[in-house]
C-alpha cells in the first residue's frame, strides 16, 4: 500500500509539473537545454530557428531569435519565456503586466552552459537531470585536448568581412578544441576587417562560416591557408556554434578536421 501510495504521488507531482509550466524558447540552445532536462511537454512555442529535438518543429512559431511576436506568445499563456536576449527589452513589461516570467540567459561558454542547466534546472524542478550534464561538463574540463600548434581565423560573415574576436563563441570553441584564435588580441567578440589585415595575419587554417560556397571565389585564394586547401568550410554550425547539450560533438568534430590539416 505504501509503495502504490508513493506512486501516486509521484505521478501527481509530474502532473502537477507539467500543468504549471508553460515555457516559450526564443533560442535555439535553450530549446535544447530545456528539452535534454525533460522539459519537452512544458515547451509550448518556439522561435524560427529553433530546429532540435525534431519534435519541436510541430510547436507554434512565437517569435524570431531573441524577437517574440507578442501576440502569438499571449495566446499561448506561457507561465515562462526563455531566451538569450531580447531586441527590444521593453516588451518585458507586457510580459509581466500578464505575470509571465521573462528569463534572459547568456550562452557564450561552456561556463554559460553549466550555469543556464544550474538555472534551467532549478526554476523548472528537474536538478537531477541536471547533474549528469553538469557531470558530463566536469568530465570534459577534466579531460581537456591537448593544444594544436595551430592558428585559426574564424570569418563568421563574407559580405562585410567579419571575424570572431576575443570572448566570442567561436573563440569559446577554439580554445576548448585545443587551438589559437588568431584574432584572440583583438578586443571585439566580432568586428569587421579588411582582406589584407587577413592576410597578414597569416592563419594556418580558416574556418569559414559565410554564405554557401562563398569560399569558393578567386578573391579567396589570396589568402595562403585557403590556397593550401588549409580550409574548413563544412562544419555543422547547429552543433558547434550553439552552446547546448551537443555541443561536445561539435567540439569533437572541429577538432578532428583540424588534426586533418595538421
Amino acid at each position: 500500500m505504501k509503495k502504490l501510495l508513493q506512486l501516486f504521488l509521484i505521478f501527481v507531482a509530474i502532473l502537477s509539473n507539467a500543468e504549471e509550466f508553460r515555457i516559450v524558447s526564443l533560442s535555439p540552445a535553450m530549446t535544447e537545454i530545456i528539452c535534454h532536462l525533460g522539459l519537452r511537454e512544458n515547451l509550448v512555442g518556439r522561435s524560427e530557428v529553433c530546429n532540435y529535438p525534431e519534435s519541436v518543429k510541430n510547436l507554434p512559431i512565437a517569435g524570431a531569435f531573441a524577437k517574440p511576436n507578442v501576440e502569438k506568445i499571449l495566446r499561448l499563456k506561457p507561465t515562462h519565456i526563455v531566451t538569450n536576449d531580447l531586441i527590444n527589452p521593453g516588451v518585458i513589461a507586457i510580459f509581466e503586466q500578464q505575470k509571465i516570467e521573462v528569463l534572459m540567459l547568456q550562452c557564450n561558454s561552456l561556463h554559460d552552459y553549466e550555469k543556464c542547466v544550474e538555472k534551467i534546472s532549478q526554476l523548472f524542478n528537474k536538478q537531477a537531470l541536471a547533474e549528469k550534464e553538469i557531470a558530463k561538463i566536469a568530465d570534459f574540463k577534466k579531460n581537456r585536448y591537448k593544444p594544436l600548434n595551430i592558428k585559426v581565423l574564424w570569418i563568421i560573415f563574407d559580405a562585410p568581412l567579419m571575424v570572431a574576436g576575443a570572448n566570442s563563441l567561436p573563440d569559446e570553441i577554439l580554445q576548448l578544441a585545443g587551438v589559437a584564435n588568431i584574432a584572440e588580441n583583438i578586443g571585439q567578440p566580432y568586428f569587421k576587417c579588411s582582406l589584407d589585415w587577413v592576410i597578414k595575419q597569416n592563419p594556418d587554417v580558416v574556418i569559414y562560416s559565410g554564405s554557401p560556397n562563398g569560399w569558393r571565389k578567386p578573391i579567396w585564394q589570396k589568402i595562403p591557408a585557403v590556397k593550401k586547401g588549409k580550409i574548413i568550410y563544412d562544419l555543422n554550425e547547429d552543433i558547434t556554434l550553439r552552446m547546448a547539450p551537443r555541443i561536445f560533438e561539435g567540439i569533437a568534430e572541429l577538432r578532428s578536421k583540424l588534426e586533418a590539416l595538421q
